[in-house]
């Protein structure tokens, strides 16, 4: 009898806590249902999204795959770079720190070490803007190596930067890339960074010039590989499909192709 009465109960609240188990979820989906129809459940659910990919260290860039740079580059610790470190003291002004348009430090250093480690003869930067990058690369380069920079606007006038890239190993056009003579360097540039144009139109012509140009042992490297350039993003997706893998160096927007690389 008290076995039988110890077994009711047992069945009547193993029912309670299924029921309790059921109406749980239920409410908890309707919350999340509901707050995903608001745009701050939306933003809430992204930012959650995106820290689950970086923490994954998968790119949620179809047919890009994230890598560290020393996974893709295994010397690429045993460099060290110097301009970054020199570079950032001068006087260029707070706001180009803030500017969303530049690299941010870890992107610089990153930068350096590649051209570094890859020991570029001839080097171009599509869309050099105010200058910073490209003093970055031409201060990291081989001392018999050259640099070209292109960009529509003209330098901002800093004497420092100035003072770098008026060296005799050192050009940079005023041209938009749309209309810069890609087929004097055929076959000869080492290292391309494209960060000109940033709609598809742009990068994608930017992207197939220096496609034709680069040499066997070449590397390019765009920027601003993120989702406020979908422009970027759609280029480099389909680069990747038809031309070669594409990379997406992990904590960076920037993607990479090497022919250096297996």
């Amino acid at each position: 009898m008290e076995n039988h009465a110890l077994s009711n109960a047992l069945h009547f609240h193993l029912n309670q806590g299924v029921k309790f188990i059921a109406v749980t979820h239920f409410l908890i989906r309707k919350f999340f249902l509901a707050l995903w129809g608001s745009s701050e459940g939306k933003r809430f659910f992204t930012q959650i999204y995106r820290s689950h990919l970086r923490e994954a260290q998968i790119s949620p860039f179809p047919h890009i795959k994230k890598m560290e740079i020393d996974a893709l580059f295994p010397t690429i610790d045993q460099v060290g770079f110097r301009s970054y470190l020199r570079l950032k003291n001068m006087s260029f002004g707070e706001t180009l720190f803030d500017d969303a348009a530049l690299m941010s430090n870890y992107e610089l250093s990153v930068l350096c070490a590649l051209v570094r480690t890859l020991r570029p003869d001839l080097a171009i930067e599509l869309g050099t803007f105010r200058g910073w990058s490209a003093a970055n690369i031409f201060l990291n380069l081989p001392d018999t190596s050259e640099f070209v920079g292109v960009d529509v606007a003209p330098l901002i006038e800093n004497k420092d930067l100035l003072a770098i890239l008026q060296s005799p190993r050192a050009k940079v056009v005023q041209a938009n890339t749309r209309d810069f003579k890609f087929k004097d360097y055929n076959a000869k540039l080492d290292f391309i960074l494209i960060d000109a144009g940033h709609e598809f139109e742009d990068v994608s012509r930017d992207t197939e010039n220096a496609f034709r140009v680069l040499s066997p042992s070449g590397t390019i490297l765009w920027h601003d590989l993120n989702e406020a350039h979908p422009g970027v993003v759609k280029t480099l997706v389909r680069f990747s499909q038809e031309k070669g893998q594409v990379f997406q160096i992990s904590g960076t927007g920037f993607g990479i192709y090497s022919r250096r690389l297996p």
